[in-house]
């Protein structure tokens, strides 16, 4: 799939209009960008969602809702567990609904495993935000089944929904700069 805007391409016409906006001289910064861009130079940083991809914009820095790389780690690991208790809480449950809340619970899981799948390795921002899109409902319809058979463990799902949403804001945002 092949993105409308490449991550040189975006570098090398930020870094252009940043140097003729400066210096005046038009042939000066369109070979000052192409070589900051080349080498990786400027704000044209490689992406933080991807080591060896080039091809895909992200958000600038300057971003409110871009935050550092270290964030990502200690907070999946934290909505994984949160995650992995409330589901615990509903398979020890004795209620009607646990079938539907099991189901939902693992499609919401295997939309989550998607999402990475197409954002990452298939280098798609608007695929992934179809299926962030997908997996938010699930998250929500999983919290409503979860909460007819324990409202605790429906509860320790927010900020798993709180989370995505964020995340289908980022992924937005991406999209919209490719």
């Amino acid at each position: 799939m092949k993105l409308r805007r490449p991550l040189q391409r975006y570098c090398v016409s930020v870094q252009h209009k940043r140097h003729h906006d400066q210096s005046g001289d038009e042939h000066a910064s369109s070979h000052s960008g192409g070589y900051r861009a080349g080498r990786g130079g400027g704000n044209c940083r490689q992406s933080r969602y991807h080591s060896q991809r080039t091809d895909m914009v992200r958000p600038p820095d300057q971003t409110l809702f871009n935050p550092p790389n270290w964030v990502f780690a200690p907070v999946w690991t934290t909505l994984y567990l949160m995650m992995a208790y409330a589901f615990y809480r509903v398979l020890k449950a004795n209620a009607d609904w646990i079938s539907f809340a099991v189901a939902i619970f693992l499609i919401q899981i295997t939309l989550n495993a998607a999402w990475s799948w197409v954002f990452f390795s298939f280098h798609s921002p608007r695929g992934g935000l179809v299926v962030i899109t997908l997996l938010w409902l699930a998250i929500v319809l999983t919290i409503l089944a979860f909460w007819q058979i324990d409202p605790t463990a429906s509860m320790l799902l927010w900020p798993y929904l709180l989370w995505v949403s964020f995340a289908a804001a980022l992924n937005w945002e991406i999209d919209r700069l490719n």
